[in-house]
């Protein structure tokens, strides 16, 4: 899901009451679906982390995952960003009348890949795992 694909409830926009736009959906490893969401929830301020660790630990409270699908979710959100941008570039050039609506999300996400970047996968990873502690301890 990102913030064009989810309906919410009139009145109540912290309710969603519906999702649109399924062309992610494919029969694929579920940790593709989990790091597609969370490269949506990268934040822009001085933690990238903000959302991504709360994210994920509420996931992972529902569905655990392994320390293996953990250590794959920086490469796999990286490569969904590269991919929105890759592809919204290559669709604009394609369809020229309807570039703003394609280009649209290209500056969150540029600016979604810069922040993933400054950090290395350990420090990802730990940071995942720390917030996974932190929800096991409460």
């Amino acid at each position: 899901m990102n913030p064009h694909n989810v309906l919410a409830e009139v009145g109540d926009a912290t309710r969603v009451s519906g999702i649109i736009d399924f062309g992610d959906a494919l029969y694929a490893p579920l940790i593709n679906d989990l790091a597609t969401a969370l490269a949506y929830q990268v934040h822009d301020g001085d933690d990238p982390f903000a959302f991504i660790v709360p994210f994920t630990t509420s996931y992972h409270t529902h569905l655990p995952l392994t320390e293996q699908e953990i250590a794959l979710l920086p490469d796999l959100i990286m490569t969904h960003l590269a991919l929105i941008v890759t592809i919204a570039q290559w669709r604009a050039a394609r369809y020229p009348e309807n570039r703003d609506y394609l280009l649209r999300n290209l500056p969150s996400s540029w600016r979604s890949l810069q922040q993933m970047t400054r950090y290395s996968h350990d420090q990802f990873c730990q940071r995942i795992w720390q917030g996974i502690k932190e929800i096991n301890n409460d």
